[in-house]
């Protein structure tokens, strides 16, 4: 599969199966009120515990920065002075942009005194969110 290709597929592929905030929502409905295990057992390990005024939560946070080439296409047209007049000519350029990336994603799901998962947010962009949407699917 083409650079393009691929591109193609990670743009489409999670606006054909929705939203990754509707898609882990959903999952994560599934999951309210089972022990953190059972997320765990999805999500992999989280990236931290926190403790914030006698609530705890877990974190999981993933970020991805880099870039891409992509062509741009560009037709120039030329006029030119001879001795048969002026005469017309068009030729095509292709260049190539490097466009970046930033994707981040953090999802922290709240427990209770007992490890059972009570609520959660998710905040960040569809580029690193479709991650843990799609692990939550699985």
């Amino acid at each position: 599969m083409g650079l393009r290709q691929g591109l193609i597929l990670t743009v489409l592929l999670p606006l054909l199966a929705g939203c990754a905030w509707d898609i882990i929502d959903d999952h994560m409905e599934e999951l309210q009120g089972q022990d953190i295990g059972r997320a765990m057992a999805k999500l992999g390990y989280p990236h931290s515990e926190i403790t914030v005024g006698g609530r705890k939560h877990y974190v999981w946070h993933r970020r991805e920065v880099g870039s891409y080439r992509m062509p741009r296409y560009e037709t120039k047209h030329v006029s030119s002075y001879g001795s048969d007049g002026i005469t017309f000519d068009s030729y095509s350029i292709t260049t190539y942009e490097q466009i970046p990336y930033d994707y981040e994603c953090t999802l922290r799901i709240f427990v209770d005194e007992r490890e059972r998962i009570v609520s959660w947010k998710v905040a960040g962009n569809q580029g690193a969110c479709w991650t843990y949407a799609s692990r939550l699917s699985d």
